[in-house]
Protein backbone atom coordinates (compact mmCIF):
# COMPACT_ATOMS: atom_id res chain seq x y z
CA UNK A 1 0.00 0.00 0.00
CA UNK A 2 2.60 2.19 1.20
CA UNK A 3 4.40 1.47 -2.52
CA UNK A 4 1.33 2.41 -4.36
CA UNK A 5 1.04 5.42 -2.58
CA UNK A 6 4.56 6.55 -3.30
CA UNK A 7 4.33 5.50 -7.13
CA UNK A 8 0.84 8.03 -7.12
CA UNK A 9 2.94 10.70 -5.23
CA UNK A 10 5.86 10.68 -7.16
CA UNK A 11 4.48 10.64 -10.73
CA UNK A 12 2.12 13.84 -8.97
CA UNK A 13 5.21 15.49 -8.11
CA UNK A 14 6.79 15.40 -11.33
CA UNK A 15 3.99 16.09 -13.50
CA UNK A 16 3.23 19.24 -11.53
CA UNK A 17 6.49 20.25 -12.01
CA UNK A 18 6.29 20.09 -15.61
CA UNK A 19 2.84 19.88 -17.20
CA UNK A 20 -0.17 20.52 -14.68
CA UNK A 21 -1.38 23.69 -12.79
CA UNK A 22 -0.93 22.69 -9.40
CA UNK A 23 -0.75 19.39 -7.35
CA UNK A 24 -4.24 18.83 -6.75
CA UNK A 25 -5.07 18.34 -10.40
CA UNK A 26 -1.78 16.23 -10.74
CA UNK A 27 -2.96 13.70 -7.99
CA UNK A 28 -6.01 13.76 -9.58
CA UNK A 29 -4.53 12.87 -12.83
CA UNK A 30 -2.07 10.21 -10.93
CA UNK A 31 -4.60 8.10 -8.63
CA UNK A 32 -7.21 8.17 -12.07
CA UNK A 33 -3.99 6.64 -14.13
CA UNK A 34 -3.08 4.21 -11.52
CA UNK A 35 -6.33 2.80 -10.56
CA UNK A 36 -6.76 2.93 -14.84
CA UNK A 37 -9.79 4.57 -14.82
CA UNK A 38 -8.55 7.43 -16.94
CA UNK A 39 -11.61 9.82 -17.51
CA UNK A 40 -9.61 12.19 -20.14
CA UNK A 41 -11.08 14.95 -18.40
CA UNK A 42 -7.17 15.90 -17.47
CA UNK A 43 -4.77 15.48 -20.34
CA UNK A 44 -0.86 15.68 -20.58
CA UNK A 45 1.09 16.66 -22.97
CA UNK A 46 2.86 13.85 -25.31
CA UNK A 47 6.12 13.43 -23.60
CA UNK A 48 4.19 12.40 -20.13
CA UNK A 49 1.52 9.96 -22.07
CA UNK A 50 3.70 6.85 -21.58
CA UNK A 51 5.02 7.52 -17.54
CA UNK A 52 0.90 7.77 -17.43
CA UNK A 53 0.31 4.13 -19.66
CA UNK A 54 3.67 2.81 -16.79
CA UNK A 55 1.62 4.24 -14.02
CA UNK A 56 -1.53 2.53 -14.97
CA UNK A 57 0.44 -1.09 -15.52
CA UNK A 58 2.21 -0.40 -12.12
CA UNK A 59 -1.31 0.06 -10.65
CA UNK A 60 -2.88 -2.65 -11.89
CA UNK A 61 0.36 -5.02 -10.79
CA UNK A 62 0.35 -3.34 -7.33
CA UNK A 63 -3.18 -3.89 -6.85
CA UNK A 64 -3.05 -7.52 -7.80
CA UNK A 65 0.06 -8.36 -5.62
CA UNK A 66 -1.90 -6.63 -3.19
CA UNK A 67 -5.01 -8.53 -3.24
CA UNK A 68 -2.65 -11.82 -3.23
CA UNK A 69 -0.87 -10.92 -0.38
CA UNK A 70 -3.83 -9.99 1.81
CA UNK A 71 -5.27 -13.54 0.78
CA UNK A 72 -1.75 -15.08 1.92
CA UNK A 73 -2.19 -13.64 5.04
CA UNK A 74 -6.25 -14.44 5.53
CA UNK A 75 -5.11 -17.93 4.58
CA UNK A 76 -2.66 -18.38 6.92
CA UNK A 77 -4.94 -16.83 9.78
CA UNK A 78 -7.12 -19.30 9.11
CA UNK A 79 -5.28 -22.37 9.17
CA UNK A 80 -3.87 -21.62 12.22
CA UNK A 81 -7.04 -21.29 13.49
CA UNK A 82 -7.99 -24.26 12.17
CA UNK A 83 -5.50 -26.02 13.87
CA UNK A 84 -6.21 -24.16 16.82
CA UNK A 85 -9.62 -25.19 17.33
CA UNK A 86 -9.35 -28.86 16.06
CA UNK A 87 -6.62 -29.83 18.80
CA UNK A 88 -9.16 -28.87 21.58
Amino acid sequence: MRLALLAVALLATCVTVQELPNVDTALYFSLAAYTTIGFGDVVVGPGWRVLAGIEGLTGILLVGWSTAFVFAVVNRMYEHWRQVHSAS
